[in-house]
């Protein structure tokens, strides 16, 4: 999973099935089940009984979904259809009516010839408002015009440095399936 690739303070990678919180207790934020309505439903539902760091309920509440290309269009007919979706009886679809505008976004980066990832093709994720994924600027956007005499080519050349990371503070507002079962 692409969200192997980055760890927690605790050690583990992003969705793992054993984070610590600063109390003791473990937080599993990882399932396996392929994109369905009630495999969302059990990741919303693992997400929003998150515990935080102190070891007390977090109070996530589903904001965004995140998946590859290869599972946009049924992470859509979960998420935003008025009735759920892949069945055949009459239920409302709790996504679409009780969470509002949830985000749904899509990735080419997260499909496996992007990503050397284990179920990249499969995997979705969630997240809350509540998340800690903190982007940091180590070198803000700076450009720079290079005279002729300082080039090889004797030509205008334009310089431009930016750098940032992103990184998981914690694993807390945050879920993902594998997608495999």
């Amino acid at each position: 999973m692409a969200t192997m690739l980055r760890t927690t303070p605790d050690g583990n990678s992003f969705a793992n099935n054993s984070h610590s919180t600063l109390r003791g207790d473990t937080v599993d934020n990882l399932e396996t089940a392929a994109m369905a309505p009630n495999a969302m439903d059990d990741l919303v539902t693992s997400l929003e009984a998150q515990l935080g760091q102190h070891g007390e309920f977090g109070g996530n509440v589903l904001a965004g979904v995140l998946t590859c290309r290869t599972n946009y269009k049924i992470t859509k007919e979960v998420m935003n259809s008025t009735l759920i979706a892949n069945s055949g009886e009459n239920n409302l679809n709790l996504f679409d009516t009780d969470y509002g505008q949830v985000v749904i976004k899509q990735s080419p980066l997260l499909n496996s010839a992007f990503n050397p990832g284990s179920n990249a093709n499969t995997a979705y994720h969630v997240i809350s408002n509540n998340h800690h994924v903190t982007r940091r600027v180590l070198s803000g956007l700076q450009l720079e015009m290079i005279e002729p005499k300082y080039t090889k080519t004797d030509s205008f050349v334009e310089r431009v440095r930016f750098a940032e990371v992103t990184y998981p503070e914690t694993h807390f507002g945050y879920g993902a399936s594998t997608g495999a079962v």
